[in-house]
């Protein structure tokens, strides 16, 4: 039996508040509604979602994997409206990009303030999440295009490479690493290696298993659940050696950054642009025209 729309935002807002009190009160509804909504839906489904407790809400393990999917499905609904709504209001100035990496700094940031000063009037809308996530809404026409790390040909989509971040380590000062003037990916086998679970963490480490090819080689690597720009603070309080893109998280005086390099020079991660095929509005046309311009050893004809 199908779950409701309704009935999906009330239980990831539950989770999200870990109350349900303060669910309800985000939502405006009564408190009673959102904790009948919950048990209506654990009856329907044979599964508990939520755990009660004195310390408020929380989801169990089969919760956790049904809220993850029911935001999807929540975040899809409330982006076909807004598309909708743009698209009744006249509005074909407004461009709705994805991302997985942060705007503290470096080429998406860059990017996206040379569009909005050679066209003012284009209304950009940000839509952060996984790689996964954002393809499908490329492929749904949610988001115009998305931007995200790695290289790989997709299908159904065009994708197009724009630029390489360059992959650095943070060390915690202090470190032996920290004195040395190169790094290479063979000092980095007997560290303790930190990396997000998030992208870009999961395509750093192919490129760190590619690197070192042998197994009694590997690194010992801890996956923390955090952002990208989280990592570089965590290897600051010495939790071990982040890997992590350059222009992608912002560094404090406690860390030392070290490009890493193999044979033949610094290494670097590729970030593509994933479009759908087919007709393409005057402002994506734009975009598309600002990264070939930018990136033009990398853009191919659009």
């Amino acid at each position: 039996m199908p779950v409701e729309l309704r009935q999906l935002r009330l239980i990831v807002a539950a989770a999200n508040h870990r109350s349900l009190r303060q669910a309800a009160e985000t939502l405006r509804v009564k408190q009673s509604t959102v904790s009948r909504t919950i048990r209506r839906v654990e009856s329907r489904l044979g599964i508990q979602l939520f755990e009660r407790t004195n310390a408020g809400t929380r989801t169990t393990r089969a919760g956790a994997a049904f809220v993850d999917g029911a935001r999807i499905v929540v975040e899809t609904a409330d982006a076909i409206v807004q598309r909708a709504q743009a698209e009744a209001g006249g509005r074909g100035g407004r461009l709705f990009l994805g991302a997985h990496s942060s705007l503290s700094a470096g080429h998406l940031r860059a990017t996206l303030s040379a569009l909005l000063e050679k066209a003012p009037e284009v209304d950009v809308r940000l839509l952060e999440g996984s790689r996964e996530r954002l393809l499908v809404q490329v492929r749904a026409g949610l988001i115009d295009l998305a931007i995200v790390a790695g290289e790989r040909s997709i299908s159904d989509l065009d994708g197009v490479p724009v630029w390489s971040d360059k992959i650095v380590a943070a060390v915690p000062r202090g470190h032996p690493l920290a004195e040395r003037d190169t790094i290479y990916w063979t000092d980095l086998a007997a560290e303790t290696l930190i990396l997000t679970s998030r992208d870009p963490g999961p395509q750093l480490e192919g490129h760190l298993l590619a690197k070192l090819a042998s197994p009694d080689a590997m690194p010992r690597v801890v996956r923390h659940n955090v952002t990208h720009a989280t990592l570089a603070q965590l290897a600051g309080a010495g939790m071990g050696v982040a890997l992590l893109c350059e222009t992608s998280a912002e560094f404090g005086p406690h860390i030392r950054i070290k490009e890493v390099r193999d044979a033949a020079g610094p290494s670097g991660l590729v970030h593509t642009a994933y479009l759908r095929r087919g007709q393409r509005s005057p402002t994506l046309l734009a975009l598309l025209r600002l990264l070939r311009e930018r990136y033009p050893s990398r853009f191919w004809a659009t």
